[in-house]
């Protein structure tokens, strides 16, 4: 019998953000594609985020008790190192109900634990670090894993180069060069602006703040909020007179990206990997208290090649913002050629490439 269609149980580790949730549901929908009898089960901390997205593609989820070290009060880093014991006891008693085949790490608080469970258990340990520079977590498990697979090249890590495979970040496979539209000058530039999953109210404020400034240039925009600034941004583009889609979180974004040419955002692995896949170019505006300020770095791998350009949040104002608007708006050969750019970064077969390398490291199921 072939081996992909013997039963295989896969545990997914971590999740807290749509960075490192979202390449675990793409590997495990492409898992789980390969036989209707395999079996996938995340383990994570039951944030909000987790349960919606994870409940709404209907894969199940167990909870464990950790939390974050890094960037923490000495207090809840306390707090976080007493929780590691009982998160353990619990990863432990996760793994050994379910019996993985392998364990995917895809970064956060409840990868560690459950990690160092599936080592101490003898289960295959693969890696899948989002970002161009490593996290902390993946940092600490990389000489535990018998692979570590990332998304750019030469991702630093203190491993051998032969454990390392550029895989790439995984992308929902309906978004892979989902746009086919062609700008013509005549067109309006459809901007997309993004803050990520739960919003940015910097970039949500800068770009109010501009729209007094934006309402004579050929602009068609979707707006997307975050919940908590829904109402400010909705008065805001009220006042303006502008009309834009405004939503406090998109969740069909294969048509968001079929439709727009350029987008405005923050510089999420995620948000990286899927303009590279959908063919986008974009105007990115990196988190400036991300962890080892890593969103920069995964905007440049973008901008590196003509496809992106940078505008840190310490230089953005409405004046920055609106100068590059207008000369894009003006210029579609120029946002046509970015997305022509972004598509040469594209890694469209990276959830098929990881589920094959977790596949391979399972043993034989009779």
């Amino acid at each position: 019998m072939n081996k992909d269609l013997k039963k295989r149980r896969l545990l997914i580790a971590g999740g807290g953000t749509g960075g490192h949730l979202f390449p675990g549901v793409a590997v495990a929908e492409t898992f789980l594609s390969r036989s209707p009898d395999h079996g996938v089960l995340f383990v994570n901390t039951a944030r909000p985020l987790d349960q919606k997205i994870l409940g709404s593609k209907g894969l199940p989820f167990a909870p464990i008790s950790a939390s974050g070290l890094k960037g923490q009060g000495l207090w809840q880093s306390l707090l976080s190192l007493m929780r590691l014991p009982r998160a353990f006891g619990e990863a432990f008693a996760i793994l050994r109900a379910f019996k993985p085949h392998a364990l995917l790490s895809v970064g956060g608080y409840a990868a560690a634990p459950a990690a160092l469970a599936a080592k101490c258990m003898g289960i295959p340990l693969i890696l899948h670090e989002q970002n161009k520079l490593p996290g902390l977590t993946t940092r600490l498990l990389s000489r535990l894993a018998e692979e570590v697979h990332v998304s750019f090249p030469h991702t630093p890590l203190p491993v051998s180069p032969e454990r390392i495979r550029v895989t790439g970040n995984p992308v929902r496979s309906n978004l892979v060069q989902c746009r086919k539209r062609r700008r013509r000058p005549q067109d309006p530039l459809n901007l997309l602006i993004l803050g990520g999953s739960q919003g940015a109210r910097g970039l949500n404020r800068v770009v109010c703040q501009a729209l007094p400034r934006l309402g004579s240039l050929p602009l068609s925009l979707t707006h997307q909020t975050g919940a908590a600034d829904l109402q400010w941004v909705e008065e805001a583009y009220a006042a303006s007179g502008i009309k834009a889609r405004i939503q406090p979180f998109i969740e069909d974004m294969e048509s968001c990206y079929r439709e727009a040419d350029l987008v405005l955002c923050r510089a999420g692995a995620t948000t990286v990997a899927e303009l590279a896949a959908a063919g986008l170019g974009a105007i990115f505006i990196p988190f400036p208290h991300a962890a080892d300020n890593h969103q920069y770095y995964n905007a440049k791998a973008l901008s590196d090649i003509q496809a992106a350009v940078i505008l840190e949040e310490k230089n953005l104002t409405p004046e920055t913002l609106t100068h590059i608007l207008t000369t894009y708006a003006e210029h579609p050969e120029i946002t046509e050629a970015m997305a022509s750019a972004a598509l040469t970064l594209s890694r469209p077969h990276a959830a098929i490439h990881l589920t094959e390398a977790l596949m391979a490291r399972m043993p034989e199921v009779n």
